[in-house]
């Protein structure tokens, strides 16, 4: 799952770079056309693995994370942490989900 939540970013910054490649009206460019063409075709060959995660585990999105019930009194996250101590609990009991 962490990979597969970062493949949006790749295939953004994939083509923002080839546009920014393709812009480049210098003289010399820093990049040649080339790697402007690569880094489309690595998009557009990353665009499966967007899916990939719902599709493979057959998950549907509303099933991809783990939902956390809601109990009486919860605060939050953060709830049985105060001014950066933890609660009174022992490490081993401590289960900040829970």
């Amino acid at each position: 799952m962490a990979f597969s939540s970062q493949v949006g970013f790749l295939i953004v910054q994939g083509v923002i770079l080839a546009l920014a490649i393709y812009l480049d009206r210098q003289e010399r460019p820093v990049f040649r056309p080339w790697v402007a063409h690569f880094n489309l075709v690595v998009a557009v060959l990353l665009v499966p693995a967007v899916s990939a995660r719902f599709f493979l585990a057959e998950l549907t999105p509303a099933t991809a994370l783990p939902q956390r019930t809601k109990r009486a009194g919860d605060r939050s996250r953060t709830g049985d942490v105060q001014l950066g101590k933890l609660s009174e609990k022992a490490p081993e009991d401590y289960d900040p989900w829970g």
